[in-house]
């Protein structure tokens, strides 16, 4: 399994990266997408608490997704020193072309996969990342 684990993880690494790629995004770029989208007003400093990215780094890179017009910015109303995030309707489309190339790529890495094995694999995962979010991992 130690052996595994390793090999598992560049493998999986190389097809987000060909993915995010594809969607015309860097993997931090789509990563950063993926949180924003789940909440309407996501907070600059929990983006940059689960990028593990510093202020001054942070900052620079969120510059980036709002002049590549993926990201609004916006001043929180309840606190003037917060900032929030939102996706653009462009970071949106950014981020379902990222999620259809995903989608593209595990169905033709899974192709050959019976389905009784295929809902196993998806049973196991679901319960290493439970096992993650308990062990206070930022996923």
């Amino acid at each position: 399994m130690a052996e595994l684990m390793p090999r598992l993880c560049r493998a999986t690494m190389q097809r987000e990266l060909s993915c995010t790629h594809d969607a015309g995004a860097s993997a931090q770029q789509i990563w950063a997408l993926e949180l924003i989208c789940h909440q309407k007003n996501y907070p600059l400093r929990q983006l940059l608490v689960a990028l593990r990215m510093k202020t001054s780094t942070g900052t620079v890179f969120v510059d980036r997704l709002c002049k590549s017009g993926l990201v609004k910015r916006a001043q929180n109303p309840k606190n003037r020193r917060s900032v929030l995030l939102a996706l653009t309707r462009k970071g949106d489309a950014m981020l379902r072309k990222a999620r259809q190339r995903r989608a593209q790529e595990a169905r033709s890495l899974f192709a050959s996969v019976p389905a009784r094995k295929r809902r196993d694999y998806l049973t196991l995962l679901e319960s290493l990342i439970a096992t993650l979010q308990n062990s206070k991992e930022v996923l």
